[in-house]
């Protein structure tokens, strides 16, 4: 679990919008595990955590491709 956790703390403080993208879209052991123990689900509801995903998603579908 820590080495998730350091995962997403490295992702967060590097701003890292393809690492996001790639735990979200991956249905690998590794990415499944990386979403069950994000830290948003300690600090948000499942409501919150959805609408967030939802409008993460709209914004990645609206941004341009690199």
């Amino acid at each position: 679990m820590d080495r998730y956790l350091d995962r997403w703390e490295k992702i967060l403080r590097d701003n890292d919008i393809d690492g996001i993208r790639f735990i979200v879209e991956n249905d690998d052991d590794t990415s499944r595990d990386m979403r069950n123990l994000s830290p948003l689900s300690a600090l948000l509801s499942d409501d919150e955590r959805h609408r967030v995903i939802v409008e993460f998603g709209t914004k990645l579908k609206a941004a341009p491709e690199r």
